[in-house]
C-alpha cells in the first residue's frame, strides 16, 4: 500500500461566509438534481445567465425559488450547472476543493498496491464530487483531462493537493471542452503545469505488467486504465491459448496474454504507430515481438480471413471512421457476429464498450443476441464494471461509460 497519507483535513466549515446569486431551474431539473444528478441541462425555464462569469459559483434554486444545490456555472454550455454541493451550510473555497481531492485521494491510497501498480484514476470528475475533472497517476506523474471550463478557476488547489498526496515530480493539463470554435486540437496537447518534465516514453507498472506511456501526447497516452481488471482476468485465462486482440491500441491485453502464457498472441490495429508502441510494450515485458503477430488491418477484414481463436477481445473505439463507419451503440452486435467466425468452441470472448451512449442493459442485449443469431450458446462469467479507482454515482448514467462482460461460448 502506498506510504504516504494524505495531510489531515482541514475543519469543515458549516456556515457559508456569504451568499450567492440565485439560479432558477425547472421544475424538471430540480427533480433530477434531488435524485442526485449532478448537472443541469439548460432548458426553456433555466434562469437569465448572461450576467454569470464561467466557473462562479451559483446556488441553484426551483421554481419556489427554494434551494436546491450549490454549483458551478458554465453559461456557454448546454450543461450550465454542475452541482458542488446539496449543503446550504458548506462554504465554495480552496478548503472545499482541498477536502473533495483529499478524500479522492484516500480511496485510491486504500484499493490501490502502490508497491505493483502505480497507474491509476486519482480523481473521477463528477463522481468524486470534483465536476468536469479527471486526474490519472502514470507513474510518478499525473494528467489532468479538463471537461468545462467551469472547473479552471478552482483547479490550482486540487492539484497541489493530488501532487502532495502521491509525491509526484510533474502534473499535465489537458483541456478537452469544447469553445465555440469547437475542441482545439493544441490543448489537447498535454501541457506541463507544476513540476518537472515527465521522460518520453515513461514506464509504468501494473501488477506484474509493465508498459511504457506519453503522457504529453494528446488523445494517445498509452494505457486504458479502467481495463486493469479485464487485464487481469485474460492473463489467468491466456495460458496454452492463441489469443486475438482486436482494436489492439498499444497491445496492453496482449502482452497481459502473453505474460500469462499465451502460446501465441495476434494483435489487430489499424494504426501502424500503435502497434509499434505495442511492440514496445513487449520488448519492456522481456517477451520477444517477434514470437508473436501484429496486424495493421481493418478488424472487420482480419476477420473475413476465418482464422480460429481460443480467446477473442473485442475493445472498439466509440466511434471509428475506418473500412465502413463503426458506431457502438449501432453496430456491436455486428462485431460480435463477425468475431464469431473466429473463436473455436469453448474459447473465451471478452465484449467491452466505453460508449456513454449504449448502456449496459442495451450493450448486454447486444452481445447475447448476436451470441443467440450466430447459433452459439454461451456462458456468462463476468460482466465487470470499471475498477475501484473509478467510482460512479447511482443516479448518473453520463459518468458510467464503461461496461463489459467475460463469456464462454460453445
Amino acid at each position: 500500500m502506498h506510504r504516504n497519507r494524505p495531510q489531515r483535513r482541514p475543519p469543515r466549515r458549516m456556515k457559508p461566509r456569504k451568499k450567492y446569486p440565485r439560479l432558477e431551474i425547472s421544475l424538471e431539473s430540480e427533480r433530477f438534481v434531488r435524485q442526485g444528478h449532478p448537472w443541469v441541462i439548460r432548458d426553456r425555464k433555466t434562469g437569465d445567465t448572461r450576467h454569470l462569469a464561467t466557473g462562479s459559483i451559483v446556488d441553484l434554486v426551483g421554481p419556489d425559488r427554494s434551494f436546491v444545490a450549490r454549483a458551478l456555472v458554465d453559461p456557454g454550455n448546454e450543461v450550465v450547472a454542475r452541482v458542488l454541493t446539496r449543503d446550504p451550510r458548506e462554504t465554495i473555497d480552496p478548503p472545499f476543493f482541498e477536502r473533495r481531492a483529499l478524500r479522492a485521494c484516500t480511496l485510491r491510497q486504500a484499493c490501490i498496491d502502490g508497491e505493483t501498480t502505480n497507474a491509476f484514476r486519482i480523481l473521477n470528475g463528477e463522481n468524486d464530487g470534483i465536476p468536469g475533472l479527471h486526474i490519472d497517476r502514470l507513474g510518478d506523474y499525473g494528467v489532468a483531462q479538463i471537461y468545462t471550463q467551469a472547473i479552471l478557476p478552482h483547479v490550482e488547489q486540487i492539484y497541489t493537493t493530488v501532487m502532495a498526496a502521491f509525491r509526484l515530480r510533474g502534473l499535465y493539463e489537458k483541456r478537452r471542452f469544447r469553445s465555440p470554435r469547437g475542441i482545439d486540437r493544441k490543448r489537447l496537447q498535454g501541457r506541463l503545469v507544476l513540476g518537472e518534465p515527465a521522460p518520453d516514453p515513461l514506464p509504468i507498472r501494473e501488477g506484474g505488467c509493465a508498459f511504457l506511456v506519453r503522457p504529453q501526447h494528446a488523445m494517445d497516452t498509452g494505457i486504458f486504465l479502467d481495463q486493469r481488471e479485464n487485464r487481469r482476468r485474460i492473463r489467468r485465462l491466456a495460458r496454452g491459448r492463441e489469443v486475438l486482440n482486436t482494436f489492439a491500441y498499444t497491445c496492453a491485453f496482449s502482452v497481459a496474454a502473453a505474460l500469462g502464457g499465451a502460446r501465441k498472441t495476434v494483435s489487430v490495429d489499424s494504426s501502424s504507430n500503435h502497434l509499434a508502441w505495442g511492440k514496445e510494450n513487449f520488448a519492456r515485458n522481456g517477451l520477444d515481438p517477434a514470437s508473436h503477430e501484429f496486424v495493421c488491418e481493418d478488424v472487420f477484414a482480419f476477420f473475413g480471413k476465418k482464422r480460429r481463436f481460443d480467446l477473442v477481445i473485442l475493445d472498439p473505439p466509440t466511434f471509428s471512421g475506418g473500412k465502413g463507419t463503426f458506431r457502438a451503440e449501432r453496430d456491436y452486435g455486428r462485431l460480435v457476429s463477425a468475431a464469431l467466425r473466429a473463436l473455436r468452441p469453448e474459447g473465451f470472448l471478452l465484449c467491452s464498450t466505453n460508449a456513454a451512449k449504449l448502456k449496459a442493459p442495451a450493450f448486454q442485449q447486444a452481445v447475447f443476441r448476436a451470441l443467440e443469431a450466430g447459433g452459439r450458446a454461451f456462458q456468462i462469467l463476468a460482466t465487470p464494471g470499471p475498477p475501484l479507482d473509478f467510482p460512479t454515482l447511482p443516479d448518473f448514467p453520463q459518468g458510467q461509460p464503461f461496461k463489459s462482460c467475460l463469456l464462454r461460448v460453445f
